[in-house]
């Protein structure tokens, strides 16, 4: 598993774990192909009260279903269609969940607002979401290096597409505006871990190995940060909590 997800799993395992009492109903936003949920099921069940996988992707309902079944029978765990073909609708109560989860979804949204008043409506009061969501730092530094080059196979409005990239002051807007406050915010991959992995690649050419050693420790250890540099990182991480 990669890193971030791996980050996601343990993040939400810690919430999952200071909500014990009684067990978190949890709702995984977007599920896809469901290997957060299936994840979590397999590492946490025990610890959840319910275990809900919510996605719009037409036929992915009946997939997950069947791949979840052939692995293992999990009675705390459901796939919830969208209520409403017109709009997002998901067919829970109002404040019925303790935890969101969203793994770098929003951005395929031009306009992730009605996602997230649905997640402000089920969730209960003090209750929090751990969204991800990608930055625009390193896909603006492939932009750049491919007009350097003249090829603008991407398009000149690369970033008004159905998968922009949000800068993050816009993205706390959009949690703002629909009730939540940002009680964390990280960066995952920030620069300093490519600046490190540059270092160790170069220092293993020239044979400079002890170099290279600790240039690779830094660069696993700067994976995250809440430094000013979390604003040059691949992936933002936030914890928000229901106003």
């Amino acid at each position: 598993a990669s890193r971030k997800f791996q980050f996601m799993t343990g993040r939400l395992g810690m919430m999952i774990q200071r909500r014990s009492d009684p067990p978190p109903v949890v709702l995984d936003m977007l599920s896809f192909n469901g290997d957060l949920a299936l994840q979590l099921l397999l590492s946490a069940e025990p610890a959840l009260g319910m275990l809900y996988s919510f996605d719009l992707t037409p036929g992915i309902g009946r997939y997950i279903r069947e791949r979840f079944k052939t692995l293992h029978n999990f009675d705390r765990w459901a796939y919830l269609e969208n209520a409403d073909a017109s709009r997002i609708s998901i067919p829970l109560a109002d404040a019925s969940v303790d935890i969101v989860s969203c793994y770098e979804r929003i951005d395929q949204f031009q306009d992730p607002t009605p996602m997230l008043r649905e997640m402000h409506r089920v969730l209960k009061p003090g209750g929090e979401a751990l969204v991800l969501v990608s930055g625009r730092f390193y896909p603006h530094m492939y932009r750049y290096k491919r007009m350097r080059q003249k090829n603008y196979a991407l398009g000149r409005n690369w970033n008004r597409g159905p998968e922009r990239k949000y800068e993050p002051k816009e993205t706390q807007d959009y949690f703002r505006n629909t009730g939540f406050r940002v009680r964390r915010m990280m960066g995952l991959q920030p620069v300093e871990m490519k600046l490190f992995s540059m270092g160790e690649g170069l220092c293993r050419k020239l044979g400079l190995y002890a170099p290279g050693d600790w240039l690779g420790d830094q660069r696993f250890r700067h994976y995250r940060t809440r430094a000013f540099s979390k604003y040059l990182s691949s992936t933002m991480a936030y914890e928000i909590v229901k106003s």
